[in-house]
């Protein structure tokens, strides 16, 4: 419904500002309902910390990507756009795999196990 509201005076960015809303009140949900059922253990919370370390990472090598890829992105033809889009998406997860694993966030045996499940 936020997006509905949002939409008209801010276009697609108001669709990004009521996913992230979204997102945030689900987060508060769980933390509320869960409370007293779970609670955040000292390996959970370094676990954590080394996530977003690796998304910090990957966001330093996705930023130089997009500045090298800008042309092809903004004013390029239809096939050097996704090439561009492409190659900075790749950059992203490559560094954010890479990242994750040097900095143990998570490591190939329980990459593996993640896949067996789904």
């Amino acid at each position: 419904m936020l997006s509905f509201a949002l939409f008209p005076q801010m276009g697609h960015v108001g669709l990004g500002v009521a996913t992230s809303v979204a997102g945030w009140v689900n987060v508060a949900l769980l933390y509320f309902g869960l409370k007293g059922l779970f609670t955040l253990d000292q390996a959970l919370l370094s676990k954590i910390g080394r996530i977003c370390a690796s998304s910090a990472v990957m966001a330093l090598c996705i930023l130089p990507a997009s500045f090298f890829c800008k042309g092809w992105i903004f004013e390029g033809i239809f096939i050097q756009r996704i090439i561009a889009i492409g190659l900075v998406i790749g950059t992203g997860i490559t560094a954010y795999a890479l990242s994750c694993i040097c900095l143990k966030a998570t490591n190939l045996a329980e990459l593996k196990s993640y896949l067996k499940k789904s």
